[in-house]
This record gives structure tokens, C-alpha cells and sequence, in this order.
């Protein structure tokens, strides 16, 4: 809150607030669930992607038909309709469920951090927005953080890697201390 200090809001824009807290709550509830489901590995991720489609999308059918009433579409955009909700929703959740069925959660945890650039440079290139000092210091950050851990993580694995070379159960708690003792000693010789 100290990136919008002072804050004075009126009614509307604690609405809007208020929505957007709801949809950052529910969005982290249905990464939770959707982990521990896809992490079972009970139902194929073409499933798991329609059922919550189907679910998602009847909400968001009541509620638009109630708040705007039916419109009709043009030709045109039953075409724009398809495309989004074939290819850039079924066919990515379906990959993004697949995804959290056999990556760890620090690797869906990157590949989450990544799509904030990707929002910026989509928003630059097509709504000709240009991201302020703070905006861009906030992008660096992110970027060096994920940096950070894909390098705290590639040493992880090749320090795991070392030990059951050497034979050493990754299991116990001192496999650490003798790995980084036998990587001393090579860089000594």
C-alpha cells in the first residue's frame, strides 16, 4: 500500500478494490487446488482443464447475461470467441495442467513470475503503454529474483546429483557438508 500512499478512496474505488482482493484470493485458492489435483494425477489434464472451464465458464455466462444482457455476435467474432477460448484458454490450461502435474511447485512458481513481462511487453506492443521508473524498477526485481532462484536451484540439483555419485544417501542431513567438502577439495588440487 505504500506504492499508493496517501490513500483517499471513495466508494467506488473500494469496490473495485474489493473485487479485484476477490479475484487475487480465488485465484491463489484455485492454484492450491488445482496443485493438489493435478499433482495426484488421477484424471488427464484434458479433464481436469474442462471440467473447471466448464464451471468457470457458466459463472461468467450468468453473470454477464445478467449484468449485460445478450448480445449478438457478428461472424467475425464468433471467430475472435473461438480462437480465445480454444486456443488461448482450453489449449493453455491443458498444457499449464499437464505442466503442474510433472514440474515442481518452484518450477510452476517461475513460470508464473514470468508472465507479468510478458503482460508489460504485450501492453507496449499493442495498447502502446510505456511502464514508468518504479514499474521498471519492479521488473528488474522480478527478473533478478527468478534469476536467483533458477541458480539456486541448478546448484541444488547438481549438488544432489554429486552426493548419489558418490554414493552418499541424499536422504541424511550431512550429504550437504560431505559434498561441499569433496568440491573444496577439488578446487584445492
Amino acid at each position: 500500500m505504500v506504492y499508493f500512499y496517501p490513500i483517499y478512496l471513495d466508494f467506488t474505488e473500494i469496490v473495485g478494490l474489493s473485487v479485484v482482493l476477490i479475484g487475487v484470493l480465488s485465484n491463489a485458492l484455485s492454484s492450491i487446488i488445482g496443485r493438489a489435483i493435478n499433482r495426484q494425477r488421477a484424471s488427464p489434464p484434458l479433464v481436469v482443464t474442462g471440467v473447471s472451464m466448464a464451471i468457470g465458464a457458466s459463472i461468467l455466462m450468468v453473470t454477464g447475461v445478467m449484468f449485460e444482457g445478450l448480445i449478438t455476435l457478428t461472424p467475425t467474432s464468433m471467430v475472435y470467441v473461438l480462437w480465445l477460448s480454444i486456443v488461448n484458454t482450453a489449449f493453455a490450461f491443458i498444457l499449464w495442467n499437464r505442466a503442474m502435474q510433472v514440474l515442481r511447485a518452484v518450477d510452476i512458481s517461475v513460470i508464473n513470475s514470468r508472465m507479468l513481462p510478458q503482460i508489460v511487453v504485450v501492453s507496449i506492443v499493442f495498447l502502446g503503454e510505456m511502464p514508468d521508473l518504479i514499474d521498471w524498477i519492479g521488473l528488474i526485481v522480478l527478473a533478478l529474483s527468478v534469476a536467483a532462484i533458477q541458480v539456486l536451484q541448478a546448484r541444488r540439483t547438481m549438488t544432489v546429483d554429486a552426493a548419489r555419485e558418490e554414493g552418499i544417501q541424499v536422504t541424511t542431513p550431512e550429504f550437504l557438508d560431505k559434498v561441499e567438502d569433496k568440491q573444496r577439495r577439488e578446487k584445492e588440487s
